[in-house]
This record gives C-alpha cells, sequence and structure tokens, in this order.
C-alpha cells in the first residue's frame, strides 16, 4: 500500500465493484483498453477476480472514498502482430 495526501494505491477489494463500475462503464475511459465498457456484472466479476490478483492496484480517492482509477503492474510478452 502507499498513502499520499490525496490518494492510497491499495489491493482491489470485491467491495469496490461498484466504484470499478462508475467508471468503466464509460466508453471514453475504455477506448484504449483491451475490452469494453462494463456491465455491473462484469464489474462485479472483475472487482472479485482484481481482489485475486496482485497485479491490479486499486487508485482511491480519499476525499470521495472511493476507487477512481487502477494500475495494471503484471508482466506481459510481446503481442504478434
Amino acid at each position: 500500500m502507499i498513502e499520499t495526501k490525496r490518494l492510497i494505491l491499495r489491493p482491489f477489494k470485491k467491495e469496490d465493484a461498484h466504484d470499478l463500475y462508475e467508471y468503466l462503464k464509460e466508453e471514453s475511459v475504455c477506448q484504449y483498453e483491451p475490452y469494453d465498457p462494463f456491465t455491473y456484472e462484469e464489474a462485479v466479476q472483475s472487482a472479485a477476480s482484481r481482489a485475486l490478483d496482485p497485479s491490479f492496484i486499486a487508485v482511491y480517492l480519499k476525499a470521495k472514498k472511493k476507487v477512481i482509477g487502477n494500475l495494471y503492474v503484471g508482466e506481459e510478452g510481446p503481442k504478434d502482430v
């Protein structure tokens, strides 16, 4: 966990599903991601999955008491073109 004056970078929790949905339902947020905007059910599944995967880090905004983004720090190999 890393904490600054405004943010906490921490592992995901299953309870982050609603916050995850709030930003991943937006097409503008997902346009450069390898997935389409999420449904609420997909956000619930993804939050549970991310809670088990230390490669995903939640960006938690203290003032709003909510997750506002995420980081992925997993290792990926080159993609074939």
